[in-house]
C-alpha cells in the first residue's frame, strides 16, 4: 500500500475537518455492499467540526445528513481508516463546510444507482446512471464524499473506486 500502512479506527483526537472515513461493517448489507463492489469498504463519511464539537456527515437510508462523532459511532459500530487531503487549508476547509452543509437534510439516498447503475458499472464498466448536476439531487454515500472532495466523475464511486482513487492521488495520506 502507498505511503504506509493503514490504521484501523484511529483515536478521534486525530480527526479533522474534511477528513473521510472508509469504513467497514459485517452485517448482511455491509456484506452485500463489498461482495457486490469487490471491496473491504461498503460505506464512506466525512468528519466536519462544528463549534467545537465532532461530526459526521454522510448519506445513509435517510438521506444526507449530520450527526455527533458520538452518535456516528454508537448507531453504526464501523471500523474505519481515515484519509486526508494535505493541502487543506482555511479556504478549503470553508469551501468544503459550505458544499457538506448544502447537501444536509436536502439530499435524499440514491437507492437506483446504488442497487442498479453500480452494479451495471461494475460489470460493464459503463456509467448508464445520472451524470453531474442530475446525480447531485440524490446521492449514496461515497458519491456523496467523492463529491465534497470535487473528485472526477465522483457519481460513479463505490466505496472501493473511492479507496483507490484515494490511495493514488498523491494530494491525499491515510493516518
Amino acid at each position: 500500500m502507498k505511503r504506509g500502512k493503514l490504521t484501523q479506527t484511529p483515536d478521534k483526537t486525530l480527526l479533522r475537518n474534511g477528513d473521510i472515513l472508509l469504513c467497514q461493517s459485517n452485517g448482511w448489507l455491509g456484506k452485500t455492499i463489498k461482495a457486490f463492489t469487490k471491496s473491504r469498504y461498503n460505506h464512506a463519511a466525512m468528519v466536519l467540526e462544528v463549534s467545537g464539537v465532532l461530526m459526521v456527515i454522510d448519506s445513509q437510508r435517510k438521506g444526507t445528513n449530520l450527526q455527533t462523532f458520538e452518535n456516528w459511532v454508537k448507531k453504526y459500530a464501523y471500523n474505519y481508516h481515515v484519509a486526508r487531503y494535505l493541502f487543506g487549508n482555511a479556504p478549503w476547509g470553508k469551501r468544503i463546510r459550505a458544499r457538506a452543509f448544502s447537501k444536509t437534510g436536502a439530499t435524499s439516498y440514491d437507492f437506483s444507482s446504488l442497487i442498479f447503475w453500480q452494479p451495471w458499472y461494475l460489470i460493464t464498466g459503463k456509467w448508464r446512471g445520472r451524470k453531474a448536476a442530475k446525480a447531485a439531487k440524490r446521492m449514496y454515500c461515497s458519491e456523496y464524499v467523492a463529491w465534497n472532495h470535487e473528485l472526477p466523475d465522483w457519481w460513479a464511486m463505490s466505496p472501493q473506486g473511492l479507496f483507490l482513487h484515494l490511495v493514488d492521488d498523491v494530494k491525499y495520506t491515510f493516518l
